[in-house]
């Protein structure tokens, strides 16, 4: 949600990804980003079972691709909800 995610949205947007997800603690901030059109989904972290969390709003296909530049328990979860390969 901070200037470094944004970005990335905005990159990855510019470079034609399909869906966008954000998932972040502030839930205020990431529907600000889905309203500014940043992000086309919401995953808020940290109310219980993140993997569960990304897990569910991933689906079976998972996710493609991971940009957390803090790294740390959220960017595992998101790792081990993204698609294999």
């Amino acid at each position: 949600t901070g200037p470094v995610g944004q970005v990335g949205c905005l990159v990855a947007r510019r470079l034609g990804a399909g869906v966008i997800v954000g998932g972040a603690r502030d839930a205020a901030r990431l529907e600000a980003m889905r309203v500014r059109g940043l992000i086309d989904a919401v995953v808020s972290l940290g109310q219980g079972d993140d993997d569960a969390a990304l897990k569910a709003q991933a689906g079976e296909q998972g996710y493609n691709v991971v940009l957390d530049p803090l790294f740390g328990p959220p960017a595992e979860a998101a790792f081990r909800a993204s698609a294999e390969g």
